[in-house]
């Protein structure tokens, strides 16, 4: 029971509104195309400097063969919104449907989700529909049990909504370091201050300027959920 207590806090801790995750579980070949963005060079020091990463253990092989699997079909794929919208629904009913079957403390857990957007080879759309085809994915299949989905801004209860990036976070605080020492304590400021724009942003606090458009996009989405919070259209 106390491990279950203590499951269950920690979820709804990470969950609370107003805060992310930082995605930085990155492979060799992605954090050296990051770091030759600066000119720095991919090499244990540096990228040590920049993320901890792999252990004597990690990543396992079912780990790889898996995310393998995964890289390959998705590489087959051109979709557009309406498909993307189908399939994530259809796997988020089949993965709740599997937790259920196996007891799973649904409060103890917490659903990091890609957006339903087209496909890189499909049509465009605006960041309005994107959030419109999510929160109706969400809403139909992900339970109320759930504290807490990670990776927009908070729009809609009766979980909370949040980021989980990487690259989005990262970026200005890469070209602010430079792989050099003396750059470490701006680097870490600039961080701090692009965490901050997108924390406001899920919060409906995001002031213009205080963080780069993404945080600006994010605020642009989560008005466009509180102002729809009534609408039961979706």
């Amino acid at each position: 029971m106390k491990s279950s207590d203590d499951l269950i806090k920690n979820a709804k801790y990470i969950a609370t509104p107003g805060k992310g995750i930082l995605a930085a579980d990155e492979s060799t070949v992605t954090i050296g195309k990051h770091l030759s963005s600066i000119n720095v060079d991919n090499n244990i020091d540096n990228r040590q400097a920049l993320l901890p990463k792999i252990g004597i253990t990690e990543p396992s092989e079912l780990s790889i063969q898996q995310n393998a699997q995964g890289l390959a079909r998705y590489a087959r794929i051109c979709h557009d919104t309406k498909k993307c919208a189908a399939v994530t629904e259809t796997v988020l009913a089949a993965c709740y449907k599997a937790l259920n079957d196996h007891h799973v403390l649904l409060e103890g857990t917490l659903l990091k989700l890609n957006m339903v957007a087209p496909g890189s080879d499909s049509p465009k759309v605006a960041p309005e529909v994107i959030a419109e085809y999510t929160v109706t994915a969400l809403r139909r299949t992900v339970p109320a049990a759930v504290p807490g989905i990670l990776f927009l801004p908070e729009m809609l209860k009766p979980w909370t909504l949040s980021f989980s990036f990487g690259w989005a976070l990262q970026q200005s605080t890469l070209k602010t370091w430079g792989g050099k020492k003396e750059n470490v304590a701006k680097a870490q400021e600039v961080f701090l201050g692009r965490c901050m724009a997108n924390s406001n942003a899920t919060l409906g606090k995001y002031v213009g300027g205080s963080g780069d458009g993404l945080a600006l996009w994010l605020m642009r989405v989560c008005m466009l959920r509180v102002a729809s919070t009534d609408d039961h259209s979706l």
